[in-house]
């Protein structure tokens, strides 16, 4: 099928000067993408399969720039930057088919996804610059905000899969020598007759309680973080041949928020011997704070001789979390679940082409009450433990077969880190002659 891209793109710019000694510099950009198609071989079936692309970017920049003096700059800094990556199922009615062992080609596979953002990143910078003698003093501090939005639902038509498992002849099917009839019941051999038969053995698809947003807006969530930073560098002309640079940055970055409650994942609860698993609702904090964002850094530059200089440097860099990552700690359970049903012995599944509704069990925390009692994922306390178990009991109830099958959790450990790199290097540069 035909793979389209459609890009527009334009730029703004302005730089002013003020006065002698005041300087403006402002920026926009805008970039308009539509396209491609991310699946084209599923939209060669069916254009109804097909996955589009589309994000909407935009930035915005201003500095601001004061020479106070020929030894003081001072640069202040504001800045805007937003995204929206959006991937867009066409076909949100019909349920798709995969096969386990990868004998056919899928149909519908995505099933009606919905996954997308809406980022906005804030961002405020100081700067100093100041020169006495001779040290050339840098110093500045920045604040990032997150503000975003997102949707995220796998298979929310519901996708079924033949093979990869036994599943059970609703029919009888006699064979040309009569040697090897499947009776009503008998294990389906392959895909093929399984498919035929209309006899898939799992079906899962994302859902939502009724309270929660559905469809386009399956799993939609709010996400709200900040990095705060501060550095400090000096470089120090010692003497005619020797040049020292030292400096300190600390960063710091808040763990990920939902503004609404609906964060959530598995956390150990108890100490000793009663330390348990346990899911958490409207988890807070979704990761303890990392305060150890210190990164200093040195280098020293040493002429030896006339055609002879000796480098020598060390730092230690904080990195950041990669901010997808985290944000697994919202639009999941039970706030939308992913749910799974396998065929067995006289349960097989009730195999349908468009998608329909799945009515839920009742959510209950572990005291007994109602999880979601007034409706509004606000009035849940912090850190309210969701009845899994019991969840998990009375969604087998209303499946066929009524076997327990686990719900699939994400989570983030309480004590993850931000990443550290140390970077250390030293070497001569030698004139060979002019």
């Amino acid at each position: 099928s035909k793979v389209i891209t459609n890009t527009d793109q334009f730029s703004l710019r302005l730089d002013h000067r003020i006065t002698e000694k005041d300087q403006l510099f402002l920026r926009f950009n805008l970039d308009n993408i539509n396209g491609p198609l991310t699946n084209p071989s599923q939209a060669a079936i069916d254009p109804s399969y097909g996955v589009h692309f589309r994000d909407r970017q935009r930035n915005a920049g201003l500095v601001y720039t004061r020479t106070v003096s020929p030894h003081l700059v001072l640069e202040s800094t504001l800045g805007y930057e937003r995204s929206a990556p959006i991937f867009r199922a066409l076909n949100q009615t019909q349920s798709g088919l995969d096969f386990a062992d990868g004998l056919y080609e899928p149909l519908n596979l995505t099933a009606g996804n919905v996954t997308g953002d809406w980022a906005n990143l804030f961002q405020a910078r100081q700067t100093i610059a100041y020169t006495r003698n001779r040290h050339s003093f840098q110093a500045g501090v920045e604040v990032r905000a997150n503000r975003d939005t997102a949707v995220f639902g796998l298979s929310p038509n519901g996708l079924y899969s033949f093979g990869g498992g036994t599943s059970y002849s609703p029919v009888a099917i006699r064979s040309a020598s009569g040697a090897h009839n499947i009776n009503v019941g008998d294990a389906l051999p392959d895909t093929l007759t399984s498919l035929l038969t209309a006899s898939p053995f799992s079906y899962s698809l994302s859902v939502s309680p009724p309270m929660f947003p559905q469809g386009q807006q399956l799993g939609l969530t709010g996400i709200r973080r900040e990095s705060y930073n501060a550095f400090f560098q000096d470089t120090w002309k010692a003497t005619d041949r020797l040049v020292i640079t030292y400096g300190l940055r600390y960063e710091v970055n808040t763990p990920l928020r939902e503004p609404t409650g609906r964060a959530s994942g598995p956390a150990f609860v108890g100490s000793g011997a009663d330390v348990r698993q346990a899911m958490l609702v409207n988890l807070q904090p979704t990761y303890h704070t990392d305060w150890s964002g210190l990164g200093p850094r040195a280098g020293v530059e040493w002429r030896i001789g006339k055609h002879t200089v000796w480098r020598a440097s060390g730092a230690i860099v904080t990195l950041l979390p990669n901010i997808y990552q985290t944000n697994f700690t919202t639009s999941t359970n039970p706030f939308e679940l992913t749910l799974f049903m396998a065929a067995g012995r006289g349960a097989p599944l009730n195999f349908q082409g468009v998608a329909g509704t799945f009515p839920l069990p009742p959510l209950y925390a572990t005291n007994g009450q109602l999880l979601f009692a007034t409706g509004r994922t606000t009035d849940v306390a912090p850190n309210t433990e969701w009845d899994l178990q019991r969840f998990e009991n009375d969604l087998a109830a209303i499946t066929p077969g009524h076997t327990v099958h686990a719900i699939a959790v994400n989570g983030v450990d309480t004590n993850f880190r931000n990443g550290y790199t140390g970077a250390y290097s030293t070497g001569f540069d030698q004139d060979l002659g002019d």
